[in-house]
């Protein structure tokens, strides 16, 4: 399975492939590949050896303004090296060694959000970053370090964490598969928090979202100049009214 995301005519591709065929030629390209407006391979951007494990998909690469990548997902090295569920990648695909991650996250990682002040959240599976507890979520600075004054510690959220979405205020929405927050009851798998990481009292999302899987997918988007924003999944309800998956 693979997702996309553009860079102007350019396309990457992500997901659990080790190849790309163009032109009846097989092209080996593990995880993740640059493609151009006609599918052909974009050469400028390579990965070499790749990721060890998944990349998924779910938008698990972010594009920054300068066109670096930030990369999260289930794998543990990058090109042989190193690289616990996240990485910044250059625009050829080498590794940015100015982001420094030390151990990295000791668990999966979700699909993250580029913050607009330069920051990086990123939702989880994981407990700790840089052997620092901050449980299922992260706020990382931009130069890979732990940002501290987005204090989650060892409650966080009480289940996996699976995306973040930014608002105009930075305050952010949390899709996840729990009811909790810092030992906090919240909206079931959907909550808003500002931007110091304390609950939005005003935002209820009642009962949340339903759904007949323990831990239904629940992906965010928003079009552009929109405050409400759109949520799809494997969810059947919402808040005790029924949606078909998308509300």
């Amino acid at each position: 399975i693979t997702s996309q995301i553009n860079n102007h005519n350019n396309t990457y591709s992500l997901g659990f492939f080790d190849g790309y065929e163009e032109t009846d030629i097989p092209t080996t390209s593990k995880i993740l590949i640059k493609l151009n407006e006609d599918l052909t391979i974009d050469h400028s951007f390579s990965v070499g050896a790749g990721f060890n494990e998944v990349v998924y998909s779910g938008s698990s690469v972010k594009q920054q303004p300068n066109g670096k990548l930030i990369v999260t997902g289930s794998y543990t090295s990058y090109q042989g090296v190193n690289a616990n569920r996240i990485i910044r990648l250059n625009t050829d695909g080498t590794r940015d060694n100015t982001f420094v991650i030390g151990t990295g996250f000791n668990s999966v990682t979700q699909i993250p959000c580029i913050s607009s002040t330069g920051k990086i959240y990123v939702p989880g599976q994981f407990t700790t970053y840089n052997g620092v507890a901050s449980n299922k979520l992260a706020r990382l600075n931009a130069d890979g370090s732990l940002d501290l004054t987005f204090p989650v510690g060892a409650s966080g959220f009480n289940n996996i964490a699976t995306q973040v979405l930014e608002n105009d205020d930075l305050s952010i929405i949390v899709t996840f598969y729990g009811n909790t927050w810092q030992g906090l009851p919240c909206g079931n798998k959907c909550v808003k928090l500002t931007s110091t990481g304390a609950l939005v009292p005003g935002f209820n999302s009642g009962t949340g979202f339903g759904s007949p899987h323990p831990r239904p997918a629940i992906y965010m988007a928003r079009f552009d100049g929109e405050t409400s924003f759109y949520c799809s999944g494997t969810f059947n309800s919402f808040n005790g009214i029924t949606y078909g998956s998308i509300v």
